[in-house]
């Protein structure tokens, strides 16, 4: 008699138990990219309609011949094109006599820009060349001519300087202007300030001086130092104007504190 195999039957402990089909969750992974791929295809759409097409420029803020014809580059772009920022970037790069250049979208075809252009707070003078400069000491124009509103600077150190460059730091060019404004105020006349081997010794050149409130030209170099207080050299300056000015032929130098020396 043959002995027939039986297979075992797992024991099963629990009965109740159903094993759910698993979800597929890849179609909820490429939904958030479809949405984002419809989007670029709607936008590029609408870029193309003639009707959103730039036909107008208004610019303010400068008539710069210069960014004028930078700017008249993005007609007939898109109001939506990537163009527009680029364009924009180089027309303020390559004129250095913008502060800033800011251009927003409008409708119909229109793109509005408005600049705001460099204000010049002191003259540069390097040799033979003026250079306007704002108030963070950066060059951004030729001076044609000096000017009587603003402090001509002398660099005698410096050989040539260009323009975009910065000669100076803004707490720097604020010394320079308010060392002018002691002057004026103390009545004392002068052509220009002048600087030698470092920016923060100056020299000062005088045409007229108040001696006991009687004006007397003269001319003299007086040597000042940003590294002290400027309110008390020019304080110096003026006490010792008025004690010993018959004395004094040549210069005056106001470096070291509590001290003044002269020839």
């Amino acid at each position: 008699m043959s002995k027939s195999r039986l297979r075992a039957t797992p024991k099963v402990f629990n009965q109740s138990i159903q094993f759910t089909k698993p979800s597929n969750k890849r179609n909820t992974y490429w939904r958030p990219i479809l949405g984002l791929l419809t989007l670029v295809v709607v936008v590029l759409a609408i870029g193309r309609i003639p009707a959103l097409r730039i036909n107008q420029i208004i610019l303010s803020g400068t008539t710069d011949s210069q960014v004028i014809s930078k700017l008249d580059e993005l007609k007939g772009h898109s109001l939506f094109s990537r163009d527009i920022a680029r364009i924009v970037g180089e027309a303020k790069h390559q004129n250095t006599k913008l502060a800033s250049l800011d251009c927003r979208r409008g409708i119909p075809r229109l793109l509005r820009c408005n600049a705001t252009e460099r204000t010049g707070q002191v003259i540069w003078q390097v040799k033979d060349s003026r250079y306007l400069t704002d108030g963070d000491g950066l060059v951004f124009a030729l001076a044609d001519s000096p000017s009587p509103d603003l402090i001509t600077i002398e660099d005698r150190f410096s050989q040539t300087i260009n323009l975009g460059s910065t000669v100076a730091s803004k707490p720097i060019i604020d010394q320079y202007r308010q060392l002018a404004e002691l002057l004026k105020r103390n009545s004392i006349g002068f052509d220009r300030l002048m600087l030698d081997e470092t920016i923060y010794q100056v020299t000062v050149k005088l045409t007229s001086i108040n001696v006991n409130e009687t004006t007397t030209l003269k001319n003299l170099d007086v040597l000042f130092s940003l590294t002290n207080p400027l309110d008390g050299q020019v304080k110096s300056l003026v006490a010792l104007i008025n004690d010993r000015s018959g004395s004094i032929n040549d210069h005056i130098d106001l470096r070291n504190p509590g001290y003044a020396y002269y020839k």
